[in-house]
């Protein structure tokens, strides 16, 4: 029968002769290294301390006190706690280029209700990761370090992490943090709101971010930023100038109270489907929304007076119903202004008197954009000229019946004579989802 440790009750093996028990060595050993780590962790001498428990951990993984220790060593006796709710931290450099997140979960892992209980007392801090006390801290040091020792997305990463534990043990205080940690991560420079994280803002009731601040332009750093899934829309308020072209949302709402926008506010934003307008807006800025290859929706227009140069263009609106209202529209509002133009895709309704007060305004490139011009209640088409060689072309047969189940796809029967409608009510479901297919 084999013999067995009295110490541990492990197997015993030969070794020269001598009945031993490796895991009291290793044990033993792993102990000595403890002891030494300890020595070092008293005279401050973090590198060596950090090497000595790392040492022991290695020899001894399920022992929660060398796990401790090692956390204890790599963070300067707690006083750098940001690294420990990151995944890849690699601040300190040498044997302290540790991964803390991983040395932490290895305590977790290991520990007991005591070993808990220990470390409140003996370092008097709260490494619990269902109590709030940690995750506090590392708030704390992220509201008083320097960012500059981390770029935002990193301190944005951290903050998310803390804030998102420290709401599941202590809300008040997580909610007490937004507020200084989004000015403290988003701030304003030269009046422009960097944001490099969204986790701290909240929705409101109809999940749209609406952002009271004195900045005239907002720069978001990621289409797809941590945060923005908790979102449906931006909301565009008074005194914004200018928006970032990465911006991470589908939909902008435009509050009540802003009159104008701006001249290339959101230009090239890849991700932008829809404006939603308010009844105040007046005045659509130049090239407001140029490059918006995925914007096929802006509504209502009722109270819009002026449209300017190249508002929606090169963006995937193909048919833009200019109301009574709007008594001034510029050149290019619609459809791309350089390349292959397919353009009998693109449609402009418009109120005859103003079609003539606004020449130029569906040019598209050298091409002409096509229009109908409302004249005594009917309904005027009027065919756009295509270019070739210099030399002006009439349409195909194709290209007008295309524009014509254009206008009476989208404008109500009795707008138009019945006999026009009947002539091409045949070619609209073949051509409708040729016509308005995005781009």
């Amino acid at each position: 029968m084999a013999e067995l440790c009295p110490r541990c009750g492990a197997q015993l093996q030969l070794n020269n002769g001598q009945a031993v028990c490796s895991a009291c060595a290793e044990r033993t050993e792993a102990e000595d290294l403890f002891l030494s780590g300890s020595a070092y962790l008293s005279l401050s001498d973090y590198v060596r301390a950090a090497e000595k428990f790392l040492a022991a951990a290695k020899l001894s993984p399920t022992d929660p006190k060398n796990w401790l220790y090692l956390l204890c060593a790599i963070t300067e006796r707690f006083t750098v706690l940001y690294p420990i709710a990151l995944e890849k931290e690699t601040r300190n450099a040498g044997s302290r280029r540790i991964v803390c997140r991983s040395v932490y979960k290895n305590f977790i892992s290991t520990a007991k209700k005591e070993d808990l209980i220990f470390a409140k007392s003996e370092f008097d801090i709260d490494l619990d990761p269902k109590g709030g006390e940690l995750w506090e801290s590392i708030v704390i040091e992220l509201l008083r370090a320097d960012r500059s020792l981390m770029s935002a997305e990193k301190a944005a990463a951290v903050a998310s992490v803390a804030v998102s534990e420290l709401k599941a043990s202590n809300p008040e205080a997580a909610k007490r943090y937004a507020a200084p940690l989004c000015a403290k991560i988003n701030p304003v420079r030269d009046g422009v709101l960097e944001i490099n994280s969204l986790s701290f803002y909240e929705p409101d009731d109809s999940g749209v971010l609406k952002i009271e601040t004195n900045a005239d332009s907002i720069e978001f750093a990621s289409d797809v930023m941590q945060g923005c899934e908790r979102f449906t829309a931006f909301m565009l308020t008074k005194g914004i100038e200018n928006i970032g072209t990465s911006f991470p949302f589908a939909e902008l709402c435009v509050a009540e109270g802003v009159t104008v926008l701006p001249e290339k506010l959101l230009c090239f934003a890849g991700r932008l489907e829809t404006v939603r307008l308010s009844s105040t807006v007046k005045r659509i800025g130049k090239n407001a929304f140029t490059g918006c290859v995925n914007l096929h929706s802006v509504s209502p227009l009722d109270s819009v007076t002026e449209i300017g140069d190249g508002a929606f263009s090169d963006t995937a609106l193909r048919v833009l119903d200019v109301p009574a209202s709007v008594k001034k529209i510029g050149r290019a509002v619609l459809g791309v202004r350089q390349g292959e133009v397919e353009i009998s895709k693109y449609l402009i309704k418009i109120d005859s008197e103003l079609a003539e007060a606004s020449e130029g305004f569906n040019v598209i490139g050298e091409h002409r954009c096509g229009y109908v011009a409302r004249e005594n209640g009917r309904l005027k088409l009027v065919y756009p000229v295509r270019y070739s060689g210099g030399k002006p072309r009439s349409l195909t047969h194709d290209e007008k019946m295309i524009f014509k189940a254009l206008a009476c796809s989208v404008i109500d029967n009795g707008d138009v004579r019945q006999g026009a409608f009947d002539k091409v009510k045949g070619t609209l479901a073949e051509l409708k989802n040729k016509v308005f297919k995005k781009k």
